[in-house]
């Protein structure tokens, strides 16, 4: 088993817990993994990462929905199997729903498909905020949000464990995780960072001086 086996199947696991799903139809007996995104190249890279441990070829399709006044282009990448899907989640321990995910026991001493995990989970649940105050500068974060306190309190530890502090908080009925701090964002890029090229830019953006980036940008 290679790291890039372990690293990749980090990854679908951390997008599942974070912005996909994993269904079991009581009728059809049968699981259905899935991710819905209007990011193209976020439909990609799972679609591509999934491919490697599931037989069946993944489907991607396009349908559009509507927010209010606008309407966004949607990419569904989806693949059915009881056998196929059971296999991948029997294999890496993956306990799925969104209030109630768990990270697998394998990301604890495995740092490929720690890493992995981390990538996924950041790639579909995080965001980058940069504000601007005049008497301490720049202050720059990423952030995740999540219903599954339990959940969310082991990627916070999944974090320090890579030496990435963050703290954690309440935020209404969600929670949070911060990452703060221009030498604590550098360290998550080294370790983590995000998969996504406007994610990666617009991390890159924020740690550039004031004078050089402008002001505050939010994802």
């Amino acid at each position: 088993m290679t790291s890039d086996v372990n690293f990749s199947a980090g990854y679908v696991c951390g997008v599942l817990c974070s912005d996909g799903k994993v269904v079991w139809s009581e009728k059809h007996s049968n699981y259905a993994i899935s991710l819905e995104t209007k990011n193209d190249e976020f439909a990609r890279l799972f679609m591509n990462n999934l491919k490697l441990h599931v037989e069946k070829e993944p489907r991607m399709g396009t349908h559009k929905r509507k927010n209010g006044d606008q309407t966004f282009h949607m990419n569904m990448i989806t693949v059915y199997g009881r056998k196929d899907v059971g296999r991948f989640l029997s294999k890496w321990g993956l306990i799925h729903g969104r209030r109630n995910w768990s990270v697998p026991a394998i990301t604890w001493n495995d740092i490929d498909f720690r890493r992995g995990f981390l990538r996924g989970f950041f790639d579909g649940n995080g965001s980058v905020s940069v504000s601007v105050n005049k008497d301490e500068g720049k202050r720059r974060a990423i952030i995740l949000y999540s219903v599954n306190e339990k959940g969310l309190r082991e990627v916070h530890k999944l974090l320090e464990k890579e030496g990435i502090k963050s703290i954690m908080y309440p935020v209404g009925k969600c929670f949070a995780v911060k990452i703060s701090g221009k030498m604590r964002i550098q360290t998550f890029i080294e370790k983590v960072n995000f998969g996504l090229t406007d994610k990666k830019r617009r991390l890159d953006k924020a740690l550039l001086p004031l004078s050089v980036s402008g002001y505050d940008e939010n994802i």
